[in-house]
């Protein structure tokens, strides 16, 4: 389905060795809980590939706008983690967290498979959403593919430091930000697969992209404001 909003938090990321079934629950319970509560975030969604070497996991957070991000309650939740967040933190590797402004979104209902292709140099955004469109027929069912999303990278907040910042550390060392993302959902991962091998061709026939990413992972979580356990995670001590 298309995103909400006209704006998105989007999260790759791998663990400590050790740490996943503990992140996972901690995540779960009470990290996007607490952030869906939050004034602005609309929805979230957590995906998994486990055999993806660099980024096993995918977040994707829909709200309003990125002024979400400014917001005084949001502010407060990265700097004044709970006990149990803090001791999350730090499991975090290969993290690459990125503020998009939406700039195409299309599709009908929600796919249990999702492509990320990530691009670096400096595209035009309306190549990228021309070749998106392309590629999956505006997500109209055609080939599995239910929804097919585009959004550039704003840098302008980028390296603010917080207190949960600072306990991931060194965590998303060596990971370059990009320049625009394309997301397409499918109904099987092989059809996720076959979009993401289609864009990743496409792009590399565009001016401006010096590489791409792809990634392809299957629904783990989701959760929406208008759950009515999206309230806010509880506070655990380990």
């Amino acid at each position: 389905m298309a995103l909400i909003g006209r704006a998105f938090l989007a999260i790759w990321n791998d663990l400590a060795d050790g740490t996943h079934e503990a992140w996972s629950h901690w995540h779960s319970a009470e990290h996007i809980p607490e952030r869906i509560a939050t004034p602005g975030f609309r929805r979230a969604r957590r995906w998994l590939d486990p055999t993806d070497p660099e980024h096993p996991y995918f977040c994707l957070y829909e709200i309003d706008d990125l002024t979400v991000l400014d917001g005084a309650e949001y502010l407060a939740h990265l700097d004044s983690p709970t006990r149990w967040s803090a001791q999350n933190m730090g499991s975090f590797r290969n993290y690459l967290r990125s503020m998009c402004v939406l700039r195409s979104t299309a599709g009908t209902g929600t796919g249990g498979h999702l492509a990320t292709v990530r691009l670096y140099g400096e595209p035009d955004p309306a190549d990228i959403e021309a070749v998106v469109g392309k590629v999956t027929g505006a997500a109209d069912g055609a080939a599995g593919l239910v929804g097919a999303h585009t959004g550039t990278y704003d840098t302008s907040r980028l390296g603010r430091q917080t207190t949960e910042s600072r306990l991931r550390g060194n965590a998303g060392a060596g990971q370059e930000p990009f320049a625009a993302v394309a997301m397409v959902e499918s109904l099987r991962r092989e059809d996720a697969v076959a979009a993401a091998d289609a864009l990743v061709a496409e792009f590399g026939a565009i001016a401006g992209v010096r590489s791409a990413a792809r990634s392809v992972y299957t629904l783990h979580f989701a959760l929406t404001d208008a759950d009515p356990s999206s309230s806010g995670g509880k506070e655990q001590h380990a």
